[in-house]
């Protein structure tokens, strides 16, 4: 084999080692969905803890509930949720549990958001004690995240294209949990809501899909390198 043939199959070599990666990548994606759903239905049926002690298990989700009162001040908008085909806003607001846990970010639902942008304002929750249930979730993936995120206690909440922790407990100097609650459909103070597992994203049949796809064409690549890098003259 001379060395322009060596040459053309370690690249079809690279490639096909790349093309399985992907599908690897796919096939772990599928399998954390898959786990997380099955985390999901399980969580929905099983009874409510305290915030207290929802706290000492980093299992998630975890379904919660407990009095406390609601933070008006701490408010932010999640920017680009949709819901049905149409764009809105999900309303966030920090809640403070009584049995002493860690403030919690309570997503009170969903908002259209007209075509102009213009906010309304948000209804206050109050800060009178209050009973709130919900899914204890991880925060939603900040994705690619492009410039800094600012937070200011007392003035309009904040139209956020993300939402990161730690811009609001360095203008609040303290901590928070590291999760958010779905406001139940049930309870007050919230706006639309219908909670889906893992919304706006790709099902985990998917990504198998793109898995086969991916491996299908990771060895087309190594077939076709072979057949044009052996055959005969």
């Amino acid at each position: 084999m001379n060395a322009r043939r060596a040459a053309w199959l370690l690249l079809a070599v690279l490639v096909s080692v790349g093309f399985a990666g992907l599908g690897t990548w796919q096939l772990g994606r599928a399998r954390w969905k898959s786990e997380y759903l099955d985390a999901h239905a399980r969580a929905l049926d099983e009874r409510a803890v305290g915030f207290a002690l929802a706290a000492t298990d980093a299992r998630l989700p975890r379904r919660v509930a407990g009095a406390g009162r609601y933070d008006d001040s701490v408010t932010v908008l999640l920017d680009q949720r949709i819901r049905d085909g149409r764009l809105g806003i999900d309303v966030l607001t920090l809640f403070r549990p009584a049995d002493g846990a860690a403030p919690v970010l309570v997503d009170r639902g969903w908002r259209p958001l007209p075509g102009d942008r213009t906010v309304t304002p948000v209804e206050p929750a109050g800060d009178a004690s209050t009973d709130v249930a919900g899914l204890l979730v991880t925060p939603p993936s900040s994705g690619l995240a492009l410039g800094a995120l600012a937070f200011e206690r007392g003035t309009a909440p904040p139209l956020w294209p993300r939402l990161e922790l730690a811009p609001l407990e360095a203008a609040l100097g303290e901590r928070l949990q590291p999760a958010v609650l779905l406001l139940d459909d049930a309870a007050p103070h919230g706006y639309e809501r219908a909670w889906r597992p893992l919304p706006n994203t790709l099902p985990p049949e998917r990504h198998r899909g793109y898995a086969l796809q991916w491996f299908a064409l990771s060895a087309t690549v190594l077939v076709v390198a072979a057949l044009l890098v052996f055959r005969k003259r």
